[in-house]
């Protein structure tokens, strides 16, 4: 990847329990090396929407920036087959959950409304700790942010 970035292995989102009701609990699955597999035409419309390149994305991603925590939230969940516009996707991205996905990871969780219903159990990661994207990278006090 440009600038010598490394992907991050793949992650699951999970979002606040304040965000259940309105999104969901999740977990979503963020996969960078999933995302840089899809057709040229929707990399396009997924910068486009994000106001980002890719590769600003990613690295945004290992500094727990919040434009890429959201951007990463609504990028797994389009790619959870979840349509919507990204303005309208406003979460607790500040208190989230990350962390990486095992091999056996849970599937992505249904829309809200449908018939099933998920784990809303925090996951393990939180924003800083081992296993989050800022574990990867140096990343500058939240309290700046």
């Amino acid at each position: 990847m440009a600038n010598g970035l490394r992907l991050l292995p793949p992650l699951l989102i999970r979002l606040h329990e304040d965000d259940h009701e309105r999104y969901g609990a999740g977990p979503w699955r963020y996969d960078e090396a999933a995302l840089l597999r899809l057709p040229y035409g929707e990399l396009v419309a997924i910068e486009a929407a994000i106001g980002m390149s890719l590769t600003q994305l990613m690295s945004r991603m290992r500094q727990d920036y919040v434009d890429a925590r959201r951007a990463a939230v609504w990028i797994a969940r389009r790619m959870a087959g979840i349509s919507e516009p990204l303005d309208t996707l406003e979460p607790v991205v500040t208190l989230m959950t990350v962390e990486v996905a095992g091999d056996d990871a849970d599937p992505p969780a249904p829309a809200p409304g449908s018939s099933s219903s998920t784990d809303p159990s925090p996951a393990s990661a939180t924003p800083g700790s081992p296993g989050s994207p800022s574990s990867h990278a140096s990343r500058r006090a939240t309290s700046r942010r």
